[in-house]
């Protein structure tokens, strides 16, 4: 952003009356309704939404809820010289998604308003993310699909049961998912179940998870409080595969309440959300090892 645009962005923000500046940088952003375009960095949104470096985003302006998706399994084959190309059948299927909406509003003292050594747009950019990541990463694992994304953890996946959590069935569960997944696979854990990897040792007494670079057998791990406490699972699997579809751009609105020392920042996105684990059958992203007894009940 240049200058200009983000000084009219921060008189906007402070709901100054010099109108004539932000309307003349800032007109084309602000719609009817008075909400602005905002733009908060990536690298914001990934320190609270592990989802951001792993899966697919896809900005889109389409409304009508459908995508379509390559399905094709082809391969290159050997071919006499000077013959004809072979052609395939490269198949796509069409997804439908839904569409959420996530909002909040930010709470900000007069005070700070009026302080112009407060720097406004780090704050907002800083709240906006961890609100907003917050809550994209609790949906994409555990969203109900009543009136939300469908999370991971209540999707029809792909399942590795074991007893207990153990070396050998650590190895077992990592080879159980198929080559092309796995190459590019990292795990996902909460953090109860990465105390218990932390103190695993394989056969020579080594510790498998390598503090230096949090991976175990060379896949990064990632940690996250949204995971399920009672099945206690293990997500493991090539995340790219996973889709997450924005609708527009994050807006925000400044509502001022004269009456308080309050000015409220009402931040939505519009969201077409869609989990896209279609390929699970097929051998997709995420494997999960299932405890069947509670933790404190295991033997390992």
């Amino acid at each position: 952003m240049s200058f200009k645009y983000l000084d009219a962005l921060e008189k906007f923000l402070r709901a100054t009356n010099d109108t004539t500046e932000i309307n003349e940088t800032l007109g084309t952003d602000i719609d009817e309704a008075g909400f602005i375009n905002y733009n908060v960095g990536e690298e914001n949104f990934q320190k609270y939404n592990i989802f951001r470096k792993l899966a697919t985003f896809l900005n889109v302006s389409k409304t009508d809820g459908k995508i379509l998706v390559p399905v094709s399994d082809d391969i290159a084959g050997i071919m006499e010289e000077n013959a004809p190309f072979p052609v395939s059948e490269h198949e796509f299927e069409e997804k439908g998604f839904s569409s959420y909406k996530l909002g909040t509003i930010v709470k900000v003292k007069q005070d700070f308003i009026s302080d112009y050594s407060f720097n406004l747009i780090n704050y907002l950019d800083s709240e906006l993310a961890k609100r907003f990541g917050k809550a994209e990463e609790r949906l994409m694992l555990n969203g109900s699909g009543n009136k939300e994304p469908l999370g991971l953890l209540n999707q029809d996946l792909s399942c590795f049961v074991a007893n207990d959590l153990s070396y050998d069935a650590i190895i077992d569960f990592y080879f159980s998912l198929s080559k092309e997944y796995r190459d590019n696979a990292c795990f996902i854990v909460s953090d109860e179940i990465a105390i218990e990897l932390r103190k695993l040792k394989d056969s020579d007494g080594n510790y498998i998870w390598n503090q230096n670079n949090d991976t175990i057998l060379r896949k990064p791990v990632y940690v996250s409080s949204y995971m399920n406490d009672e099945t206690k699972p293990i997500l493991f699997g090539d995340f790219s595969y996973l889709s997450v579809i924005l609708r527009g751009k994050m807006k925000l609105k400044v509502r001022v309440i004269r009456k308080q020392v309050w000015n409220w920042l009402c931040g939505q996105r519009t969201l077409r959300f869609q989990i896209n684990a279609s390929r699970c059958s097929q051998g997709i992203t995420s494997r999960l090892i299932r405890r069947k007894r509670r933790l404190s009940e295991f033997r390992g």
